[in-house]
């Protein structure tokens, strides 16, 4: 009997002598089947057909001696038992990779000859790496004559004629389990719709007395809920009056602190713009001082200058006047050596020996009339007159007086005059 091992369409790159590479797509099948050798049990029988073309056959018959001589030319390394699933995992491999782009296993399907008519082919399955094409294994089948094609066509045509009585008994086995299953399913459903309606009108009558049963108990929980509604409803009402007679109170409360607020908030604004007027001020104020400062300054810085000149001034009268002093006490100590002798000289005391403008008036405090009883018309109308009047008293001191008077009137101006009149009263009286 002959067992069927593998039977499927490959994709199979195709190439004889005078055409391109083309690919199609194949069946190849793998059977094993009684071999005519007593000798061996079974032979290993490799087909090809096409579907679309029922004269394209190659086979290939294998028997054990054949597989010996195939293994020591193609170098393989298993048994004869073994090369069949080893066939169908490299046919397996070929079908995982034939929808890549670059396959890494592909059979190929050559022939010598022009056309695949008459001359063997090879079937070459084939591993392709970086390096090269590497061929696991080489097939070279024959292809099949008028007899083998008929003989093939008549398994095939038996072949669908099996499967067609298959396939009739099958149908004919499922019209009558379907028509079965169909009365059954009919009985089934008139006794389903019987007990449907039965239920349907106990569910009616069941649904109606529930649904008074039901509109009773509504109405009865309905009362009472409406009543702990309304009870509940008026303790809410008494309960929201008190909250709203304290919240009249609080609101009260708050409009009065509100209003306090405002008036506290009007207070603030007018103590800010007196303020903000008052700070207007005070800047204006201060830039005032400010300027007035930069004015006095300016002015102190003048002053200082004034100042300055001043006191080189005073210095410079501070050593005219120690000059002038000086020379006064040695006209004093000659005039008053003149004054104790009695020979002081009669021009001295003439008017006309000074020059008119050292004669002018200068004025006399109180000190120095309290302490010397002279007229002020004495002092400022000349030496004569000062003389004159200092003449009056008798004795040396009043020589002296005069004389010291009339040097002081020749020697300084009018303001060290004065000073010096009172030195020489102070001293003489």
């Amino acid at each position: 009997m002959t067992e069927l091992l593998f039977n499927k369409r490959l994709q199979v790159l195709v190439k004889n002598r005078d055409t391109d590479e083309r690919r199609s797509f194949i069946r190849i099948s793998i059977e094993l089947q009684p071999s005519s050798n007593p000798v061996h049990r079974k032979d290993l029988v490799v087909r090809l057909t096409d579907d679309t073309d029922l004269y394209f056959l190659y086979n290939l018959v294998i028997s054990e001696e054949d597989f010996q001589s195939l293994k020591v030319q193609q170098g393989l390394l298993i048994d004869f038992t073994s090369f069949p699933q080893k066939c169908i995992d490299l046919l397996e491999q070929c079908i995982f990779e034939q929808d890549k782009e670059n396959p890494r296993f592909l059979l190929q399907l050559t022939s010598a000859s022009s056309a695949f008519d008459h001359s063997p082919s090879n079937l070459n399955i084939v591993e392709t790496n970086a390096f090269k094409h590497l061929t696991h294994l080489s097939l070279k089948l024959l292809p099949g004559s008028d007899t083998d094609i008929k003989k093939y066509l008549a398994a095939c045509l038996s072949t669908v004629k099996e499967e067609k009585q298959q396939l009739e008994q099958k149908l004919r086995k499922t019209e009558e389990d379907l028509t079965r299953r169909l009365n059954y399913a009919q009985q089934t459903l008139s006794e389903k719709s019987r007990e449907l309606d039965k239920l349907r009108s106990e569910w009616t009558s069941q649904t109606t007395s529930l649904s008074s049963r039901h509109m009773q108990d509504l109405t009865a929980e309905r009362e009472k809920a409406l009543e702990v509604e309304c009870q509940r409803s008026e303790q809410q009402v008494l309960s929201l009056r008190r909250e709203n007679s304290t919240l009249d109170a609080e609101c009260h409360e708050k409009e009065r602190l509100v209003n306090q607020l405002q008036t506290r908030v009007a207070v603030l604004e007018q103590e800010i713009k007196d303020k903000e007027q008052l700070v207007l001020r005070t800047k204006e104020v201060l830039e005032a001082t400010q300027q007035q400062k930069n004015s006095v300054e300016g002015n102190v810085e003048s002053k200082q200058v004034q100042i300055s000149k001043l006191e080189t001034a005073v210095q410079s009268l501070s050593e005219e006047l120690i000059k002038r002093k000086q020379e006064t006490l040695g006209m004093f100590e000659t005039a008053a050596a003149g004054l104790r002798t009695g020979s002081v000289p009669h021009n001295m005391l003439d008017s006309k020996g000074f020059p008119s403008s050292l004669g002018h008036g200068f004025p006399i405090t109180s000190t120095i009339n309290s302490k010397y009883p002279l007229p002020l018309s004495c002092v400022s109308s000349g030496p004569r007159s000062v003389l004159s009047a200092h003449n009056q008293t008798s004795g040396p001191k009043a020589g002296l007086i005069s004389s010291s008077f009339l040097l002081c009137h020749l020697c300084f101006p009018t303001f060290i005059r004065f000073f010096y009149y009172y030195v020489l009263c102070s001293h003489f009286l």
